[in-house]
C-alpha cells in the first residue's frame, strides 16, 4: 500500500473518531442538561467494567458509516461488532476508550479507530472530545496532534521518567498491578493513571509522559494509540521483552526502554 492510500485511510480514521466522539459528547451534555445523568450505564465483566448506551451508539454509528464507505472491509469493535473482511483490511474500534471517565466527566475518554492490513495497523486516530484533541498517524507517515507533528521526549535516566499505567477489572489482578507500581515508584520520577490506554499511548507520543505499560488489555484499546506512539518515535515490547501485544505492553522513549524493561522484570518477582 502506498503513502497516498495510507494517508486516505488516516483521514477516514480521523473523521470517524471525531464524529463518533461528538455523538457521545453531545449525548452526555444532553443528559447533564436534563439533570438526569441517565447514560444507560451497565456493567460487563465486573462491577468496575462499565458500558453505556453511548458506547453502543458510537460503535453502531462507525459500523454504519464503514458499511457505506468500506463495505468489503472487516470490523472488530469492543461492543460486539465482528464483521469478516473480504478485502484484507479490517477496522479495530473502541467507541469510547475510558468509559468510566465518560460516566464521571473526567476528560480522558474518546473513540479509538484503526485500520489494519493483515496484522499490520496502517492508520489510526484517537479523539478526545472534552479537549477537542485528535491524535493520528499513518504507517511511515509520522504522527500528529491535530495539525501539528508530534514526537516523544528523550530522557536518558530512569529517575527522570514520568510513567503512565492502568489497572484491569479483575480485583485480584489489580492487586498484582498495584504491587508492581509500588515497586517501580522509588526508581522513577512519578506515575500517572488516566484510565484510558488510548490516551496514555498518545501521551507518550506527544511527550506528556515518557512511558506507558499495562497488561490484560484488548486489541481495540491499543491498535490506534500504539501506531501513533511508534510513528512519534517510541519503541515497544511486551513486559517480558517480546513483541508488544494487548496482553502485555511497554511503550517508551528509546533512551530508557531497556532500563524500564529490566526494572519491570524485577518488579514481577
Amino acid at each position: 500500500m502506498n503513502d497516498t492510500e495510507i494517508a486516505s485511510f488516516r483521514r477516514l480514521c480521523i473523521s470517524l473518531a471525531r464524529e463518533a466522539g461528538q455523538l457521545a459528547l453531545d449525548g452526555r451534555r444532553t443528559e447533564m442538561a436534563r439533570g438526569t445523568n441517565n447514560l444507560g450505564t451497565n456493567t460487563k465483566s465486573s462491577a468496575t467494567d462499565l458500558v453505556t448506551r453511548y458506547d453502543q451508539a458510537s460503535e453502531s454509528w462507525i459500523r454504519d458509516r464503514l458499511s457505506q464507505e468500506r463495505p468489503d472491509d472487516g470490523v472488530l469493535g469492543e461492543e460486539g461488532t465482528n464483521i469478516a473482511s473480504r478485502s484484507g483490511l479490517h477496522w479495530i474500534i473502541d467507541p469510547i476508550d475510558g468509559t468510566t471517565n465518560f460516566v464521571y466527566g473526567y476528560p480522558a475518554w474518546g473513540p479509538s479507530v484503526a485500520v489494519a492490513q493483515g496484522d499490520t495497523v496502517i492508520a489510526g486516530a484517537v479523539h478526545i472530545p472534552m479537549t477537542g484533541e485528535t491524535f493520528h498517524a499513518g504507517l511511515g507517515l509520522g504522527a500528529a496532534q491535530d495539525d501539528d507533528p508530534i514526537s516523544v521526549n528523550d530522557p536518558q535516566e530512569l529517575s527522570s521518567v514520568l510513567i503512565a499505567t492502568g489497572f484491569g477489572y479483575d480485583a485480584e489482578h489489580r492487586g498484582v498491578q498495584g504491587r508492581r507500581v509500588a515497586s517501580l515508584l522509588p526508581s522513577v520520577r512519578d506515575v500517572r493513571r488516566s484510565g484510558s490506554a488510548a490516551y496514555d499511548l498518545c501521551s507518550v507520543a506527544c511527550g506528556r509522559v515518557d512511558a506507558y505499560f499495562e497488561d490484560r488489555l484488548n486489541v481495540w484499546d491499543i491498535a490506534a494509540g500504539l501506531l501513533i506512539a511508534l510513528e512519534a518515535g517510541a519503541v515497544a515490547n511486551s513486559l517480558d521483552g517480546g513483541p508488544p501485544a494487548a496482553e502485555s505492553i511497554l511503550v517508551s522513549t528509546p533512551g530508557v526502554h531497556a532500563s524500564l524493561l529490566r526494572l519491570l522484570a524485577e518488579t514481577n518477582h
